[in-house]
């Protein structure tokens, strides 16, 4: 449309981020209007000479909601109230009202993992800025089925999510089935795979893979196999499953006989009572325990110089190893004429030789990408929110005046 930014703006990033769940003829919560009008406002603030149709179009294009919908919001924002369309509200007059809270779409988000994602991509920010080699760290399954109707690629597949919504996946998901299945853990930076790191063994389990993939073994090729291939001070990116964070140690807990957290606090020169309760020694534990909350690989990587840095849950997109299975997968199934386990090991063989420094390079270059927008998303949610915050404290406020009012 004239008049309109470029289509690649924050607004219309966040926009996209916000409703891209929205359904057609789904009934839009009022916090979900609110932030609809926020959308609306901001791109009429940045096309101050665009007409109010042209801003409605574009923001409809954007949220997937209707204009005519958003022609309603825009009229109720001018009276002051956003409701839920339908809703029943008994007592209307004199009640305060509340809008629902619960966030839509990618809002929906647990607060920690938000938190934990803004720590992550402050800390790889930082280590590319000290130009620390990165590697990047995971497992996948192969089948000896594997077929191009089955595999995730590259040229057609943009990130999990788009994945996802295909019915495809990249990571240890769950097999289709046909045949026996290879397991595979591999390691590589912007240079390239690590040479001889990768662990490949046969599964011997038709259920989920986690019960092969245990915490010893994993530790057994880190610090045996990978660790000495590292260049000195690097970093090692890799999810949270339980096999790559078994705790150094067991910490105390309720389940605990009282005498054996006694002894673990003597054990750690911790002093405590011989007068105090169960649950008081539970609670000088709980001031004490992050010292002594470690994971095992974290510390097998500190003592030889390395860090372990953790992707949020949730974010397989910021792996660009990923990437570099789609490649993996792609090549096999193109090539996979027997379905035979010892051929699909030998073609996947090939397919890891087959990945460049370049294929690398690139793969990185798309989640340092997505690094940024992540970046620039959380600060504009925060931003939408902020206003909506505002505007229900406004909308309370009044309402309140207005109560006031009709009782005297």
């Amino acid at each position: 449309m004239d008049g309109f930014k470029n289509p690649d703006s924050q607004i219309i990033k966040v926009a996209r981020n916000l409703f891209q769940k929205n359904k057609k003829g789904k009934v839009l919560q009022s916090s979900a209007r609110k932030s609809a009008l926020n959308i609306f406002i901001r791109l009429k603030d940045e096309n101050p000479n665009a007409t109010i149709k042209s801003i409605v179009d574009r923001a409809s294009e954007l949220t997937g909601v209707s204009a005519s919908t958003l022609f309603k919001i825009e009229k109720e924002a001018k009276s002051g109230i956003l409701q839920t369309p339908g809703k029943k509200r008994p007592n209307a007059v004199g009640k305060r009202t509340r809008l629902n809270t619960r966030r839509q779409s990618a809002l929906i988000e647990r607060d920690d993992i938000i938190a934990w994602r803004r720590k992550y991509l402050r800390d790889i920010k930082l280590y590319k800025e000290q130009q620390k080699i990165i590697y990047y760290l995971d497992e996948t399954w192969v089948n000896a089925g594997i077929s191009t109707t089955k595999v995730w690629q590259d040229k057609t597949i943009k990130s999990c999510s788009d994945a996802r919504r295909k019915g495809l996946s990249t990571g240890l998901k769950g097999p289709s089935g046909k045949g026996g299945r290879l397991i595979i853990t591999h390691v590589g930076s912007e240079r390239g795979f690590v040479n001889d790191a990768a662990d490949i063994f046969s599964s011997k389990k038709t259920k989920d893979y986690h019960e092969e993939m245990d915490g010893n073994h994993f530790e057994s090729w880190f610090k045996s196999k990978l660790i000495p291939k590292l260049e000195p001070n690097s970093i090692i990116v890799m999810d949270n499953a339980s096999y790559h964070s078994v705790k150094e140690e067991k910490l105390p807990t309720q389940s605990w006989r009282k005498k054996d957290i006694q002894e673990w606090l003597t054990n750690k020169n911790i002093p405590w009572g011989s007068d105090l309760l169960k649950l008081e020694l539970l609670q000088i534990v709980s001031t004490v325990k992050h010292k002594f909350d470690g994971y095992r690989i974290d510390k097998i990587a500190s003592e030889t110089g390395h860090k372990v840095l953790r992707l949020p849950p949730y974010h397989c997109e910021l792996n660009p190893i990923e990437l570099i299975w789609a490649q993996v997968k792609g090549y096999i199934a193109h090539q996979n004429q027997t379905f035979k386990l010892p051929e699909v090991k030998n073609l996947l063989l090939e397919a890891l030789d087959k990945v460049s420094e370049n294929d690398w390079k690139n793969a990185v270059a798309h989640v340092t990408k997505i690094e940024k927008e992540f970046w620039t998303m959380d600060g504009l949610i925060e931003d939408v929110w902020e206003q909506n915050e505002l505007t229900i404290q406004l909308s309370d406020s009044d309402s309140t005046q207005e109560s006031e009012s009709f009782s005297s």
